[in-house]
């Protein structure tokens, strides 16, 4: 396949905020963009994707709604920008911050190659699973950091309360022995 850029990465978009990247295409090419709404538990209506061409012509906008969607559409030489909206677009807002994955890919094509055309499609997919992969690993991992450390907080605390309870135990033992040897003497 031709060269390839392309770049991966998760951000966080402010309420009513927007984050636009500028591609600049050499040569005629594919571009791909593909992006996915992070947080499973917020709704995805404020969030849209909008690519642009030179002359700001709308070529892709998601639909409200949707929480990921790729585009894939062949482009000449120039500026090109993609940017993710928050509550921007549409007053759907919630005031809320939203965390999107995104991933862009620029790559040289022979316009007169269908198969070519076909493979690149194919290669995005599969870029779009190993990148969704990447993401769930650190997921992955955050998540088992967290876990370790609360693990190691409650066997700590529980350590502590045995020590505490061992402790308090003796005590009582040694009152009521006191107690009774006293009650003997009376």
């Amino acid at each position: 396949l031709p060269s390839i850029n392309a770049i991966t990465f998760t951000l966080t978009v402010n309420n009513d905020g927007e984050e636009c990247f500028v591609v600049r295409s050499t040569e005629k090419a594919m571009l791909n963009v593909d992006w996915e709404v992070m947080d499973d538990n917020l709704s995805p209506n404020p969030v849209s994707v909008v690519v642009l061409d030179s002359k700001l012509k709308v070529l892709y906008k998601s639909e409200m709604g949707d929480y990921e969607d790729d585009w894939t559409g062949s482009v000449d030489t120039g500026r090109y920008s993609v940017c993710v909206q928050n509550g921007t677009e549409n007053k759907s807002s919630d005031k809320l911050h939203r965390k999107v994955g995104l991933n862009i890919w620029l790559e040289a094509y022979d316009p007169t190659s269908h198969l070519l055309t076909q493979a690149f499609q194919a290669w995005s997919k599969l870029r779009r699973m190993q990148s969704h992969q990447s993401y769930m690993r650190q997921r992955e991992s955050k998540h088992r950091e967290v876990t370790e450390q609360t693990f190691s907080s409650v066997l700590i605390y529980t350590i502590i309360e045995g020590l505490a309870l061992t402790v308090i135990s003796v005590l009582q033992i040694m009152y009521i022995r006191r107690f009774l040897e006293k009650r003997r003497y009376m």
